[in-house]
């Protein structure tokens, strides 16, 4: 058994320098102790950092084809990718004939030119002259790559108590005039950061005369109620015309900012909680999407088929022109070749195209950054699926002194992304981590997959109080353990989709009828981890060993973070199981129970193998048994450590409370190394592995070809 490697996770992991958003900020704040030079320069500057930010993102192909598709320019079409190796390299300074221009095709593809698309961004202050510049820097940076910013300026002082407070003392006017002030001033700092801004200082949101009924998320459970009376928030809304001066900027990449402004049931300006604007906003914007994606689909079908719509009326004839003579000079000597062209006929000539104002992400930027996670003690979650964890996050927050607005900003998130399209995301970023956004925008990922083990992301300063956090309207996940509750067909559609093979059913389900341990499920089946328990043939009466048999995620969801979490489902199920941090509403064990050891096997020649290494605890290579598997260089078989386990053995029984009580615990006797520590094989570990291997070279394969 060749091979070997392994990782305690509870040790010091030795990795390289991870990328994350504090490099750029640093290199910011450096080059702002230098006096400024000209505006080429600064221009120039400017142009550099942001080929770097778009270069340190390291896209995939998948992340390359998703953003050009939908940013760049009909006229430019994307490149066409189909591997990683295929993005063009730096050209050799060395080599003379190396072409430049080549080199950096793929920047100019992202860059020249794009197809303005929209994001809403809640600015959320207060902020320093050179906090706020900095963050109207990666403002400038997103316009550049096509998001344009829809900003609501809102400060952690203007919270729905105190705006009623104002309301009621009759200081509306000082609040107003603070709030113009603060747009203003948001909006020379784009411009002088080289981004073409517009304010628009008067109200676009209506208060709906009757609140709405908001879901207990959907209150600001952090803000003090009024006197003690039960005051619902109150809600707007936007009608299709009140979006027209928002439609123009972004027409003509012009970055609109707003006070958080509306109009009363007296049509008088009132000033509002930032969120209902930042909520009527992204409703309206997705709705004005739809019809965009209607009318452009209209015009495809009548290109293609050279037919009036129906129910369309018959468009009036075009006034003609006058001659082109009558437009020049008499005095001026004519020639057929100073003639300009013949135009075409009207029907032939493009139709401009309606503006997509649907948004495509949703930014919150403020003074504290990402939201806190228990699991990663206290640092920010990397990303959140609010379908199955708003609730549990929502209800085990303990930071709200540090944190206040995070809650806040967590339910505005789920508010807006009901509406926004399901690819769509939110960030809650702090101001030193905004011009880290361009990554986010090409990727549409967060900063570091959060299915990661935390201390690989910890001790290489990967994850910082810093970094954003990324949030998903994502899927349900659920837990099965009864075999009758798996839909078979739907699992079956699932595996053939995403392995590209034909599962050999009926052998398939007959032992999963007899060995499942549990099947997690995303969604309606866009993604599946199955497990099962596994004996080993030369001990079948030894304890089983828990297996992973499939892990699997759609096409069409892959990149989405369902893979994520899936992965962290499946870790709070099995090899995390009896931590604080496996805590979950997902329907399984909730975090109560004892570890398991988790086991699974990829071919040799698999690509994701990558990822299974960085998530496992060690990996052996074993022999193929089949032609096939041989041919593929054998197996990788890969195992996670049960993390409970390995916390008693160096942290004492008590570092796991969930473990059921008065049962002997592995681990419980501490480490068997002299002077503490785990060693590389603890005594009750000894053998494990040859056993393993023979269980995973053992299970049959799935597939009929």
């Amino acid at each position: 058994m060749a091979s070997l490697a392994l990782r305690r996770t509870t040790g010091t992991v030795a990795v390289g320098a991870g990328r994350g958003c504090r490099g750029v900020s640093s290199a910011a704040t450096r080059r702002d102790r230098h006096p400024k030079g000209t505006p080429r320069q600064e221009a120039e500057q400017s142009q550099r950092d942001l080929i770097l930010q778009v270069l340190s993102a390291r896209p995939s192909t998948r992340d390359s084809k998703s953003y050009l598709a939908s940013f760049a320019s009909p006229s430019n079409p994307p490149l066409p990718f189909t591997s990683r190796s295929e993005i063009p390299l730096p050209a050799d300074p060395s080599n003379p004939a190396a072409s430049p221009a080549s080199s950096l095709s793929l920047i100019d593809t992202l860059l020249n030119p794009v197809h303005p698309r929209a994001g809403i961004v809640k600015l959320q202050g207060p902020f320093t002259d050179r906090q706020l510049a900095s963050i109207c820097h990666g403002m400038a940076h997103l316009r550049q790559l096509g998001l344009v910013s829809v900003i609501v300026v809102d400060s952690e002082d203007w919270t729905p108590p105190k705006i009623r407070k104002i309301r009621a003392e009759g200081r509306v006017h000082e609040l107003m005039d603070a709030m113009r002030e603060e747009t203003l001033r948001v909006t020379e700092l784009l411009l002088d950061s080289g981004a073409d801004a517009r304010p628009i200082l008067h109200p676009i949101a209506r208060l709906d005369a009757v609140p709405r009924s908001l879901p207990p998320w959907a209150q600001a459970t952090a803000q003090p109620r009024a006197r003690g009376r039960d005051v619902g928030p109150e809600t707007a809304h936007l009608e299709e015309a009140d979006l027209e001066p928002v439609r123009k900027a972004v027409a003509r990449n012009f970055i609109p900012v707003l006070p958080a402004f509306a109009l009363g049931p007296s049509l008088e300006t009132v000033p509002v909680h930032a969120d209902e604007v930042v909520v009527a906003l992204a409703e309206a914007m997705a709705y004005a999407g739809e019809g965009a994606q209607e009318a452009l689909e209209a015009d495809k079908e009548l290109a293609t088929s050279g037919e009036a719509a129906p129910d369309t009326p018959p468009s009036p004839p075009p006034k003609p022109a006058p001659p082109p003579q009558a437009r020049l000079a008499a005095s001026t000597p004519l020639s057929p070749a100073d003639l300009p062209p013949i135009a075409p006929p009207p029907s032939t000539l493009p139709s401009p195209q309606p503006i997509d104002l649907t948004p495509l992400r949703l930014l919150s930027i403020t003074r504290t950054g990402g939201i806190p996670s228990p699991a990663r003690s206290g640092l920010p979650h990397l990303s959140i699926n609010l379908n199955s964890e708003h609730a549990h996050i929502a209800s085990t927050f303990v930071w709200s002194s540090s944190h206040p607005t995070a809650l806040s900003n967590l339910a505005l998130a789920h508010r807006c992304l009901e509406h926004m399209p399901r690819t769509s995301s939110a960030v809650i970023v702090g101001h030193r981590s905004a011009m880290g956004l361009v990554s986010n925008l090409i990727t549409n990922r967060p900063a570091h997959s959060a299915s990661l083990p935390h201390e690989l992301l910890v001790t290489s300063d990967r994850i910082t109080a810093h970094t954003p956090t990324v949030i998903r309207y994502g899927v349900p996940i659920r837990v099965l353990r009864k075999f009758e509750d798996v839909d078979q067909d739907k699992l079956t559609r699932l595996l053939e989709a995403s392995f590209g093979h034909v599962l050999d059913r009926e052998p398939f389900f007959e032992r999963l009828r007899t060995d499942l341990d549990f099947v997690i499920v995303a969604g309606d089946y866009v993604g599946a981890a199955v497990v099962t328990n596994e004996r080993d043939p030369q001990d079948p009466d030894s304890p089983p060993v828990a297996y992973l048999d499939k892990f699997a995620v759609l096409p069409s969801s892959q990149g989405d973070g369902t893979v994520d979490f899936l992965w962290i489902a499946l870790r709070d199920e099995s090899f995390g199981l009896g931590l604080l941090d496996a805590l979950n509403t997902n329907g399984g064990l909730g975090g109560k129970g004892i570890g398991r050891d988790l086991v699974w096997r990829s071919r040799g020649n698999n690509p994701v193998n990558k990822w299974y290494f960085e998530r496992s605890s060690g990996f052996l290579r074993i022999p193929g048994q089949t032609p096939a598997a041989v041919a593929a260089g054998g197996w990788v078989m890969f195992w996670a450590d049960a993390e409970d386990r390995l916390a008693r053995k160096v942290k004492g029984p008590f570092a796991t409370p969930l473990a059921p009580p008065q049962v002997d615990l592995p681990g419980a006797e501490g480490c068997t190394r002299d002077g503490g520590g785990l060693s590389v094989v603890e005594v009750d570990e000894e053998g494990r592995l040859e056993r393993w291997a023979r269980v995973a070279g053992g299970v049959k394969g799935s597939w009929l070809r």
